[in-house]
């Protein structure tokens, strides 16, 4: 593939998450966690590029940005929602990247046999001389839904002065090491405040209220990346935007979050307290199985 300056960039090709050659049995996830990578053809089309790589202002600057895309029997999911997010992305930081063409290579790898039968998550890396395909097996089924997540308020501020706190750029090593700390004191995800003491979102999910019936999110302005699925439920009119603050997750009956993989989240606990609702997140999650991802196999 080469860009429309004319200079050739790398080829996609589905590579291990940590860029070594060959399989790589446990990479870090795109949350933070340790997962375990499918074990691939190493033919022309699916082999390590860890050699090819170029190093330009995406590996030295973090100049580049990421979609990761749910994969369920050989179809991405939402991807012209995941596309048009990158392509303002990649247009912002001036990194050229052709929705189309990058349309044609997400949807040939999610139809490779290796990857046609089950649930992935395939993650589409831009930068200005590289453009990859990771693939690792989706982490979230129906006991990870029947558990729920715990959640836990984090140190870590979103900057709601910074435009990129908007997009999915390679700059994400905050929210990474806040998601591994959480996970490390044994809590599923961390909630960031921004610097005016605002909730914002998860490190790796968008946050979702239930406040005396009503469901809330907070707006762009606090410093969020809007996610895609978090599109999909304000779509539905199932929530509306609303500034939330640290005594909302002391008093809410419910929450729940969301990102691309899981689709949508329900909260066990926050902060240790335990919630006594998961109504909304239920129906909620029932519709994003019947809409976009029939093969969650979650009960109803």
């Amino acid at each position: 593939m080469s860009g429309t300056d004319g200079e050739q960039c790398a080829d996609l090709q589905v590579t291990a998450d940590d860029g070594s050659q060959g399989a790589a049995p446990q990479p870090a996830a795109d949350d933070g966690s340790q997962g375990a990578t499918p074990q691939l053809a190493a033919d022309d089309a699916l082999r390590s590029t860890s050699s090819q790589v170029e190093a330009d202002d995406g590996f030295f600057f973090g100049v580049g940005a990421f979609e990761t895309i749910a994969v369920a029997a050989g179809r991405p999911l939402l991807l012209d929602a995941h596309l048009a997010r990158l392509c303002r992305a990649c247009e912002y930081l001036g990194v050229d990247a052709d929705a189309g063409e990058l349309a044609r290579e997400v949807r040939k790898r999610a139809a490779a046999p290796e990857v046609a039968g089950g649930r992935w998550a395939l993650k589409l890396t831009v930068t200005p001389d590289n453009r990859l395909i990771t693939l690792r097996p989706n982490p979230y089924g129906p006991a990870r839904y029947d558990q729920g997540f715990s959640l836990v308020t984090s140190p870590v501020r979103r900057n709601e002065g910074s435009p990129l706190t908007a997009m999915k750029t390679l700059c994400y090593a905050d929210c990474i090491l806040a998601k591994r700390e959480a996970m490390a004191a044994g809590f599923d995800e961390p909630v960031m405040l921004n610097n005016r003491g605002e909730l914002a979102e998860g490190a790796t999910t968008n946050l979702f209220l239930v406040l005396d019936g009503c469901v809330l999110t907070p707006p762009v302005g606090c410093g969020l990346l809007p996610g895609v699925a978090r599109a999909w439920v304000l779509e539905q009119g199932a929530a509306r935007e609303a500034v939330l603050y640290p005594e909302d997750l002391a008093r809410c009956e419910e929450a729940f979050v969301t990102n691309s993989l899981m689709g949508v989240m329900p909260v066990r606990s926050i902060d240790g307290r335990r919630l006594p609702s998961r109504e909304h997140a239920r129906d909620l999650l029932a519709r994003w199985q019947a809409e976009v991802d029939p093969s969650m196999g979650c009960r109803g």
